[in-house]
């Protein structure tokens, strides 16, 4: 997948997640606007309340009230041209495994969850617990990886979606105040983890973009993170 396809990609999966400003309705709300105002089955017979040789007759009055029914001049359209023509993209997105489509809502989604945050957190310390497999790690160490897995999903995200993503980018040295290691232990000791971490990030938004353009894979492997 090339530079400029990776670009097109993201550019239609925003497009695709955030529609343009315009109230949709579904298929039947529309039609509420012909709807009677009252719902009742007599709702507009006036009562009866004059009694006659034990029957009841309505009063000779004027007509009863009734709200006139609503309608609009212009009716909203049931689904917006662009709205129609993204939904199949859509769909593709929904119907992706779990971790990749909390990614690509994570990224690309004005409507992101925290359970997104949390999925793209997870699928990171899986991979980074595989690489920690055989290894003497403190459990100190083990809760700050476990903590910079959840600052590398935001920061990733906001590389891959921009704008949409909502935050700005946490530069190394930030990440370490954060997490109140020094300098010399986050060069030693957590340095390769950060980029190890981006890396994954890197390879998940890449494999969700191809499955949801239906895109061949490229045997090079493009990091756009670097």
């Amino acid at each position: 997948m090339t530079p400029q396809q990776m670009v097109w990609a993201r550019e239609q999966v925003i497009f695709a997640l955030n529609p343009p400003d315009i109230r949709q309705k579904g298929q039947l709300e529309p039609f509420g606007d012909f709807a009677r105002s009252d719902t009742k089955r007599y709702g507009r017979q006036r009562k009866r309340t004059l009694n006659i040789d034990g029957r009841w007759y309505c009063r000779d009055s004027d007509p009863v009230f009734a709200a006139e029914t609503p309608r609009y001049s212009a009716q909203s359209e049931m689904i917006t041209p662009e709205a129609f023509r993204t939904a199949k993209l859509r769909r593709k997105i929904y119907c992706l495994e779990d971790y990749q489509r909390a990614w690509v809502l994570f990224s690309y989604s004005l409507q992101k969850k925290r359970i997104h945050h949390l999925l793209v957190s997870e699928f990171i310390w899986m991979r980074v617990r595989e690489r920690l497999r055989g290894k003497r790690v403190t459990e100190r160490m083990i809760g700050n990886l476990i903590r910079l897995t959840r600052i590398v999903a935001l920061n990733a995200a906001v590389i891959a979606g921009g704008v949409v993503a909502g935050a700005v980018l946490i530069a190394p040295s930030c990440a370490a105040q954060q997490m109140d290691i020094k300098p010399n232990t986050w060069s030693q000791h957590y340095k390769g983890y950060w980029c190890f971490m981006h890396e994954v990030c890197c390879e998940q938004d890449h494999e969700a973009l191809i499955t949801i353009m239906g895109i061949k894979k490229s045997p090079e492997n493009i990091n756009l993170l670097k």
